[in-house]
């Protein structure tokens, strides 16, 4: 009975070592990964340079009628780190504050002009979404105490739009956002570039269903 037991307990054990070596978790759904990511769903993106303004590169499916979406389904960001030391570095409960605060800036943007659902539907995308290089805001002292400084942080991303019924890619974007050096103001925290680049990918997002829908 004692090695029965000890073999399930050598079993179980291998099973936890494997979720974290992997950078998986069977609590939060794979929150961040340490492997590098072959993430774009089928064919590898044929990328073009995004529009001003936009994000860097892009990739649109031709033929797709994108007029009969009008809402969108967000997948659970991913984070993606270069090392184990990178992903312990972050202060505990960071990880998934950060993939609120990613979802409420898409959710923010898109508004009830398209709202965001939790099932796939036939009028629904899907938003899948790898961060990557993620780079926190440290503060930097100054020669007069009343100037300290947040010094460049921010955030890249990888990101499809698949058809939420398909799972067919019909959009695929990548994009790089750094900081400026900012007052290190009360209130501001260590996070506030990676924050403004999810402002940004998810009024982005917003503007692109606005040109398909003609609104403005």
């Amino acid at each position: 009975m004692t090695r029965k037991c000890s073999g399930v307990l050598i079993i179980i054990i291998s099973i936890l070592a494997a979720f974290v070596l992997t950078g998986c978790s069977p609590i939060l759904g794979q929150p961040y990964s340490l492997t590098k990511e072959d993430f774009f769903h089928g064919d590898t993106p044929m990328f073009s340079p995004g529009p001003k303004g936009g994000v860097d590169q892009v990739d649109v499916t031709q033929g797709v009628d994108f007029t009969r979406y009008k809402m969108v389904v967000i997948d659970p960001v991913i984070f993606n780190f270069s090392s184990p030391a990178q992903y312990n570095a972050l202060p505990p409960g960071a990880l998934e504050k950060l993939r609120r605060d990613f979802r409420q800036a898409f959710t923010d943007a898109l508004g009830d002009a398209y709202p965001v659902v939790e099932s796939p539907r036939s009028d629904a995308l899907r938003l899948r979404t790898l961060v990557t290089g993620l780079v926190s805001a440290i503060p930097s002292a100054s020669g007069d105490e009343q100037w300290k400084y947040l010094s460049m942080g921010g955030a890249s991303m990888k990101a499809e739009l698949l058809d939420s019924m398909t799972n067919a890619r019909v959009v695929a974007v990548i994009d790089t956002k750094k900081g400026e050096q900012l007052p290190a103001v009360q209130g501001r925290d260590e996070w506030v570039h990676a924050k403004e680049a999810f402002n940004f990918w998810g009024q982005r997002l917003r503007t692109f269903l606005d040109s398909i829908h003609h609104k403005k």
